[in-house]
């Protein structure tokens, strides 16, 4: 991978009266909040060692540009389609901002060296940004500026890293392609994208959970379906999937079952690919039993991201007309990759990744 150093911008801490309101508002107030000095100046070209540190998970990565014709090269791998009007809205506020307010996050198999020069440029340096969060989060950067540094970064990334695969930013890849396309003059300023590389070991994928509105009438008919596909089982209270191929379901009476798919079920399915429960249940349910036609347009579906609290799942039941809820075991990170070295797609709302990269935590001018 070609990645190359670029001149960050740094939160102000200082003067930010409200860092939760700054990182919620960032991507929207840019304008204003630069205005009021909530930037630092422009750092010197470097590269940023990224720490997100959590009670559950703890994940360190690099923040760079990389540039553009590694994404257009086939070097960045896709598992969405991108929709055009959007990639418009993305192209509209990079060319009303002048910068990009989030890294892109791509993801990659463990190097033991990539891994090993992080970890020691960590504990030989002090961290130039440190940020505590109200849901127990920390962050962390290091800024990496000398020469010498930077030069066997971007010889490790150029020759362990060979292909990676976008975990979130796929419409931010997009736009900077057209852009580049439009108006590329050798220089230009949509040449390099703000990127986050990430080891699959240390992402954790959660699952998209779907609500889908469904009449209370025709709930109990729907589970006399399911048992055809696999074993269904009554629950005495909320309890989440355990492994692949289960799910819970809930209906909007908060009755609980466990669903797991039968083998001969599983054995219909193609072994050119992965076996995703996302899209078991798209195929196998959505489809033919509750007769969703577009998953991206049927405004009966949402999406339910992230969620692990099933007392938070029955809250979110019973504020939405009646339906039903399954809930997802999250996709393997080995899975995701293998998808994306396949060049293949992920049906929409199939992973959730964590870290999530706050708005204005490092900001990119363009």
């Amino acid at each position: 991978m070609k990645i190359i150093p670029f001149r960050g911008l740094l939160p102000n801490l200082s003067l930010i009266p409200d860092q939760h309101h700054f990182f919620e508002s960032v991507k929207e107030q840019f304008n204003t909040f630069q205005h009021l000095n909530y930037f630092l100046p422009p750092q010197s070209p470097a590269f940023y060692v990224f720490r997100m540190q959590h009670p559950r998970q703890t994940a360190t990565g690099l923040i760079c540009t990389t540039h553009i014709e590694d994404y257009l090269q086939g070097k960045v791998l896709k598992h969405e389609k991108t929709i055009r009007n959007k990639e418009q809205i993305q192209i509209d506020l990079l060319k009303e901002r002048g910068v990009a307010v989030k890294p892109a996050l791509l993801v990659h198999r463990h190097e033991v060296q990539i891994r090993e020069w992080l970890h020691q440029y960590t504990l030989r340096h002090a961290p130039v940004q440190e940020i505590n969060f109200q849901d127990g989060e920390r962050h962390l950067l290091w800024q990496v500026s000398s020469a010498a540094d930077i030069q066997e970064l971007q010889r490790l990334y150029r020759e362990k890293l060979s292909r990676v695969a976008i975990a979130d930013g796929h419409h931010r890849f997009a736009s900077f392609a057209r852009l580049y396309r439009e108006r590329h003059s050798g220089t230009d300023e949509f040449s390099a994208v703000m990127t986050a590389y990430f080891p699959e070991d240390e992402l954790k994928i959660e699952a998209f959970h779907r609500l889908v509105e469904w009449p209370d009438p025709g709930q109990q008919y729907l589970l006399q379906q399911l048992a055809g596909l696999g074993k269904l089982v009554r629950l005495d209270g909320p309890q989440l999937p355990r492994h692949k191929h289960q799910m819970s379901i809930v209906l909007s009476s908060l009755s609980w079952y466990q669903f797991e798919w039968a083998p001969e079920v599983l054995a219909r399915e193609t072994r050119e690919k992965p076996l995703l429960d996302v899209d078991l249940l798209h195929h196998q349910i959505l489809i033919p039993l509750l007769k969703v036609q577009n998953i991206r347009t049927d405004r009966r579906i949402r999406y339910l991201e992230g969620m692990e609290d099933p007392l938070q799942l029955e809250t979110t039941l019973r504020s939405h007309p009646p339906g039903i809820c399954f809930v997802l075991y999250p996709i393997d990170p080995t899975d995701f990759l293998q998808i994306a070295n396949l060049g293949l797609t992920l049906v929409p709302k199939a992973t959730f990744f964590q870290p999530r990269l706050k708005n204005g935590l490092i900001v990119q001018p363009l």
